[in-house]
């Protein structure tokens, strides 16, 4: 059997098809793991930017301020709550340098806000921390002036707004673009007396466990909402983004689908190599028939050629993936704008069943378009050889 395969890919010719051959497949491969791995970065990314937002849910009052309670400490330690953290969530307008933003002012305690977001900004004091894209289209760095107007609301008996002026204490970065171009956050203390609203919040972030699943959050939720009474809200952090999320878990798999098709037409280059190999060496083969080799036995040949084939261009197309993995996590930001793809970066992430569904995938193709050369080789008659043995 050895001898056959040396045989087969003896010359230039072949060695140039079974290397192109190798070259198409690994890289259809490779394709499809990077888009798989592209979509499952994005969810992960989105994920994890969002826990860094609020946590692993949020607890929002109906009565809109409120203050929380004994009680309801009691009923998120009895859901498995290992932190939280309230939190003053406000409209704005920032004014720096006559240019205006809208913004969402977050007033946060930092010590427990940073336990239960695990986001990590510079010390607040009096001080405005600013999203990153926020920062920089407003070309602010620390120490420098910036405005909040802030609502009075329907109880005041004044029409204008509250100005209140903060230093910028420096920029955070969540990994969502949206929560980088509008967030901002100050100290919980401070802007409670400013505003002179008391000791209360309108919201409370909470966090069950570092490792909690989106099916162990679903399952407090569940718990907390028989628990908690109806005065209360309570989102997930995924809420925000769950059509999103939804939606790329199913485009992921039509991708997938889709990109099938690549594989097929590298498998076709295949087949086309052993057809090849068939009409070029024709008089060998001829020999090997002479000599007592069945027609199995050749097929059986080709199928292991065909397996060798399969199995170099999975290493290969690893190390592709590899390659495209790498450009897109220190490149991609050239070509996946934050303010379209919601995240200024992603990093491809893989799982190993995700390398096993493809490369077997590819194997399978392999195998239904690959019979009916081989059905080709099986058929052909020993006096084809013959004929050309003495031509």
């Amino acid at each position: 059997m050895i001898n056959l395969l040396k045989i087969l890919l003896s010359g230039k010719a072949s060695l140039k098809f079974a290397v192109g051959v190798i070259l198409g497949l690994a890289f259809s491969m490779a394709v499809i793991l990077s888009t798989i791995g592209l979509m499952d970065g994005f969810e992960q990314t989105m994920r994890q930017g969002l826990r860094k937002s609020i946590g692993d849910f949020a607890i929002h009052s109906r009565d809109g301020f409120f203050s929380p309670d004994e009680d309801l400490i009691n009923v998120l330690q009895d859901v498995g709550a290992q932190s939280y953290a309230g939190v003053l969530q406000l409209e704005a307008f920032a004014l720096s340098n006559g240019v205006g933003r809208g913004v969402l002012v977050r007033g946060v305690e930092q010590e427990s806000f940073t336990k239960v977001t695990n986001l990590k900004m510079p010390k607040l004091s009096n001080s405005l921390i600013l999203g990153s894209v926020l920062n920089d289209s407003l070309s602010l760095k620390s120490g420098d002036d910036i405005v909040l107007s802030f609502a009075q609301g329907n109880n005041s008996s004044s029409a204008l707004p509250t100005l209140q002026a903060f230093n910028v204490g420096g920029s955070v970065h969540h990994g969502i673009y949206q929560k980088d171009e509008r967030f901002t956050y100050a100290d919980l203390s401070f802007l409670q007396e400013t505003l002179g609203l008391g000791k209360v919040v309108n919201s409370m972030l909470v966090k069950l466990d570092d490792k909690a699943d989106q099916a162990q959050v679903e399952s407090a939720l569940e718990n907390l909402r028989s628990s908690i009474g109806a005065n209360y809200i309570i989102r997930p952090y995924w809420s925000e983004f769950r059509s999103l999320l939804q939606a790329v878990k199913a485009e992921k798999v039509m991708i997938g689908l889709v990109l099938q098709v690549i594989v097929v037409i590298a498998i076709i280059n295949a087949a086309a190599f052993i057809i090849f190999l068939s009409e070029s060496r024709s008089q060998e083969l001829f020999l090997f028939k002479a000599l007592g080799m069945s027609q199995n036995k050749l097929a059986t040949g080709m199928k292991i050629l065909v397996g060798l084939l399969w199995f170099v261009s999975c290493l290969l197309a690893v190390v592709m993936e590899q390659f495209f993995s790498w450009l897109i996590t220190h490149y991609g930001s050239s070509f996946l704008p934050g303010d379209i793809y919601y995240v200024a970066s992603i990093e491809p992430l893989l799982a190993w069943t995700d390398y096993v569904m493809v490369a077997f995938g590819a194997l399978f193709w392999i195998a239904v378009i690959l019979s009916f050369s081989l059905r080709q080789l099986r058929n052909s008659p020993i006096l084809q050889g013959l004929r050309k043995e003495f031509s």
